[in-house]
């Protein structure tokens, strides 16, 4: 089971993955797995429409319950989690509640720790201008500083003018709604040590994960 990060679809970030692991490239064992299930938070489809504001999010645990829901509608009993940035925080919420079912989460750079004061007020000085003029040249540039080293960025071309047309792609509205969700996380780092699911965690070489797990 996947769950993407912030400003991707699920296609986006994993089709890539997984069509190298079908080659055997990687992963062997998660491409030939039983079954592939995709989880797309609400609206972060390619081209999807706004969201009525009743269907509204706004946490990583209501996230965290959509996953769930797909577990036990498909009744699954024995699930490998895959998942990059905020969707990794999202699948480890998911994980707490639901341990027997999670054998193994791969976290890409998850979020452990609750948001600063600074970090939500960013947030509430950037989203509002996303959802009034929609995605711009400096908001794209932040997107592919937090998915990709700056020697990637000037080296793979066509690895950024894929992201960008991602970007262009996406309901800047109903990202907007993710953004807050990861904007007004909270703490789980405490909780990290029930989870009996085992564990592959993947961080940037930047990343305080690194120094602090």
């Amino acid at each position: 089971m996947t769950f993407h990060d912030v400003g991707l679809s699920a296609a986006t970030c994993f089709a890539s993955f997984f069509a190298y692991a079908h080659r055997g490239g990687a992963c062997p064992e998660l491409y030939n797995a039983t079954g592939h299930y995709h989880v797309t938070a609400p609206g972060h489809s390619l081209g999807a429409p706004d969201l009525p504001p009743e269907s509204s999010y706004s946490t990583f645990e209501e996230l965290a319950q959509r996953v769930r829901n797909v577990v036990e509608h498909f009744k699954l009993k024995r699930v490998i989690g895959l998942g990059v940035g905020a969707g990794a925080s999202v699948l480890v919420h998911a994980a707490l509640e639901s341990n027997r079912e999670f054998a193994g989460l791969i976290l890409v750079s998850p979020l452990f720790e609750a948001s600063g004061y600074i970090e939500r007020g960013l947030a509430l000085i950037n989203m509002p201008y996303l959802r009034g003029l929609g995605m711009g040249p400096r908001d794209k540039d932040r997107f592919l500083a937090r998915w990709l080293a700056p020697e990637t960025i000037e080296t793979n071309h066509d690895l950024v003018a894929a992201l960008e047309e991602n970007l262009d792609r996406m309901n800047v509205k109903n990202v907007v709604m993710f953004m807050q969700a990861e904007s007004w996380r909270s703490a789980i780092r405490q909780r990290l040590s029930s989870l009996q699911s085992k564990v592959l965690l993947l961080t940037g070489r930047e990343s305080p994960l690194r120094f602090h797990t």
